[in-house]
């Protein structure tokens, strides 16, 4: 073993997540072949292996597979995030009750600090189960000594028998860096891995563990300085606290083009109230609001593609406010007689909750802020008890018809009272 290497980390990814939360309620499915689909029913976002065998790719416009999908009666399912994201907390709150760090990565992966564990390796098994015992949810472990090398050994573990691989030794370690394509190195990507390869020659994930850190960082960045030293087992990359995002955006392709100019509110109100739930969520407020329109970039017609900014006079995180800033903002670069086919919202400015700058002209009113903010605590509770957008300002609509398109839509069972499973 590596006397250099003392720290652990483990990569836990759930596999096939979006796939794994389908079979979760339709036991049917397993080891059948399904596929979970992006927004609008486009493209093949998830697959189970059996659908992977089956030949359909990642990202395949569905449309060019139906007729392989009905031949091989390949499940189909539109995107369920609110499904998904349900599922995928409830997995992150599983590894939080045994492990005393995590930075959660994705919805589907988390990094893990198993650092001053006897046996990081039984414990990864040990974890893996528990996950699969508290959830349903299949996971593989990758474990090793920086987030570099336990990502590789995540890649090894989805292989494995027991979903669980660790490289804790030096020829483990080159052995399967030396199988690991430059571009599939976390942190390098297509572009710097052509150039490392296309430059220096460096094809593979060892190539580059033995590049010279110094000179590799003259002619790239001190990012790929760090992953060096991370293949090296050097851990230069900490677990990364949860930090306050400095803009939050809420965007949507419709599911059919959209010029009515009600229709256009609904959806900004919807967007925006989205935006807003999650600026609260972080105990945030924002000092201003960006509004788009887009037509469809793929049709051979006159396009109309603008944006708004709306400065607020003192920052909110109330939803009926931000909601009024960004119809204000809509209705400025609204024109009538296009097919508009993407809208979204920014939040912009952010800052914390507690942070309060008077506006010279205008005295902030602390009577209107504490009923705003006991308003919105309120709704978000009821939302969160009783489910997502029980609550909703009427702006948003009811019908909401230019919502994405999705057809093969399955039950939100842990959200929704009324999409409850019954077991008879």
């Amino acid at each position: 073993m590596l006397n250099t290497m003392k720290r652990f980390i483990a990569l836990v990814d759930c596999n096939n997540f979006y796939v794994s939360c389908e079979r979760l309620f339709s036991p049917s499915y397993i080891d059948k072949p399904v596929v979970v689909l992006s927004n609008n029913d486009g493209c093949v976002i998830s697959r189970s292996n059996e659908a992977k065998l089956l030949g359909i790719p990642m990202g395949a416009p569905y449309f060019k597979f139906q007729a392989l999908c009905k031949r091989h009666k390949i499940i189909a399912h539109s995107s369920n995030f609110e499904l998904y994201g349900d599922i995928s907390r409830r997995v992150m709150a599983t590894l939080e009750a045994f492990v005393p760090s995590i930075e959660i990565y994705s919805i589907d992966e988390a990094f893990i600090d198993l650092t001053g564990i006897a046996d990081p390796l039984a414990f990864c098994v040990m974890l893996r189960g528990k996950v699969m015992l508290w959830t349903g949810i299949p996971v593989s472990i990758g474990l090793s000594y920086t987030k570099t090398l336990a990502k590789a050994a995540g890649e090894v573990a989805k292989k494995s028998e027991n979903g669980v691989f660790g490289l804790l030794h030096e020829e483990d370690i080159n052995l399967t860096l030396q199988a690991l394509n430059i571009n599939k190195v976390w942190g390098i990507g297509n572009q710097w891995g052509m150039k490392l390869e296309l430059k220096f020659g460096i094809r593979t994930a060892y190539d580059l563990k033995l590049a010279s850190a110094t000179f590799i960082r003259k002619h790239f960045s001190v990012v790929i300085e760090r992953i060096i030293y991370e293949l090296k087992g050097l851990s230069c990359l900490e677990l990364e606290e949860i930090e306050t995002k400095k803009s939050i955006s809420s965007t949507r392709t419709f599911g059919r083009s959209v010029s009515e100019l009600s229709e256009l509110r609904e959806a900004i109100a919807s967007y925006t109230a989205n935006a807003a739930r999650k600026l609260r969520r972080q105990n945030s407020k924002a000092y201003g609001i960006y509004i788009y329109i887009r037509t469809d970039r793929f049709r051979d017609t006159t396009q109309h593609n603008k944006g708004k900014l709306i400065e607020l006079t003192y920052p909110t995180s109330d939803t009926g406010a931000l909601i009024s800033a960004a119809i204000k903002g809509l209705e400025a670069i609204y024109k009538r007689g296009f097919q508009y086919k993407k809208a979204g919202v920014v939040l912009l400015d952010i800052v914390r909750e507690n942070y309060l700058q008077r506006d010279i002209t205008e005295e902030y009113n602390v009577e209107r802020g504490l009923r705003s903010a006991a308003l919105m605590e309120a709704v978000d509770e009821l939302n969160k008890k009783f489910g997502k957008r029980l609550v909703q300002h009427a702006a948003e609509g009811v019908k909401k018809e230019w919502k994405v398109k999705a057809d093969l839509l399955s039950p939100r069972y842990t959200t929704r009272w009324d999409e409850l499973i019954n077991v008879y």
